[in-house]
């Protein structure tokens, strides 16, 4: 592969820095060389608002089902952190303390929690939903992604939900003209501010679960025009609290992350969260 031909060239000395994946990070995270980064890429569970089959109760407990923490450690062991909401951890937020944090995690692992919010969700439905699916783009991460969520989906809430995995293109299609249960995507921020996520939802499109709810718009579009950044910020923070914690239209899984090995002679390299992530501007080589 691709990723193989790439160690073997940095191992012989052609290449000074490359990209493990998590086979590779497992033989290398004790080398003096192993380096880990997380960006401002997102990837998050999106669910259909307009689905019934999911009330918000048994939304909430989907997403207190999947342990973040051993899918970033033991699953993708690429630098990835877990997310607590669809803004990524580390985007700004008052100048001092980042958004995230200000605003805390809505998105988190809770399996007791989770089971009582299924139970009570389904008897509220009247009957568990049937041939759940999660959609999902093959060839990425999401694919040992999917399965990971399906496991906990089955340990912990007892239910067995199918993976239907597709071109990213062809799950983009489905995802805009027709109606699911849930679904696995992504955002990468285009600059650092919770506003590059949250105007994602304002939008009809089934690709953003047809969501576009009026007040969740109000805040965003308040936000938008907003000259206080004191003001502007507690919009954005009602805007995500809404968006997840009470609606919980999505969820977040895990910031992007990644793991790489770089010679000790390479200095200067510049990783960026968001836009250009590497810049090799400033590099010096001290051999």
């Amino acid at each position: 592969t691709a990723a193989s031909a790439a160690l073997h060239a940095y191992e012989a000395g052609a290449i000074d820095r490359v990209n493990l994946t998590s086979i590779d990070v497992v033989i290398y995270n004790t080398s003096d060389e192993f380096h880990t980064w997380s960006d401002f890429r997102n990837y998050y569970m999106q669910f259909d608002w307009t689905n019934d089959r999911l009330n918000a109760k048994m939304r909430k407990a989907l997403s207190m089902a999947i342990d973040r923490e051993t899918l970033v450690n033991d699953v993708l062991m690429t630098g990835a952190v877990g997310a607590g909401g669809v803004v990524s951890r580390g985007i700004a937020g008052d100048g001092t303390t980042s958004f995230r944090d200000l605003a805390g995690d809505f998105s988190y692992y809770d399996p007791d929690l989770a089971r009582q919010l299924w139970a009570e969700g389904v008897a509220e439905m009247g009957s568990a939903p049937k041939d759940l699916v999660l959609l999902t783009a093959e060839g990425t991460d999401f694919d040992d992604v999917a399965v990971f969520v399906q496991d906990q989906f089955r340990t912990v809430l007892g239910i067995e939900v199918a993976i239907n995995s597709m071109t990213q293109k062809a799950r983009n299609e489905i995802m805009k003209t027709e109606h699911f249960d849930m679904a696995l995507s992504a955002w990468g921020a285009d600059y650092d501010d919770a506003m590059t996520y949250l105007d994602l939802w304002t939008s009809t499109s089934g690709y953003r679960g047809y969501y576009a709810k009026d007040e969740y718009v109000a805040l965003v579009r308040a936000a938008q025009v907003e000259p206080d950044e004191a003001v502007r910020l507690q919009l954005m923070l009602d805007a995500e609290k809404m968006l997840i914690e009470e609606d919980m239209v999505v969820t977040g899984i895990y910031d992007r992350g990644y793991s790489f090995l770089q010679k000790p002679y390479v200095n200067g390299i510049l990783n960026h969260p968001s836009g250009q992530t590497t810049e090799f501007k400033y590099v010096t080589l001290t051999k």
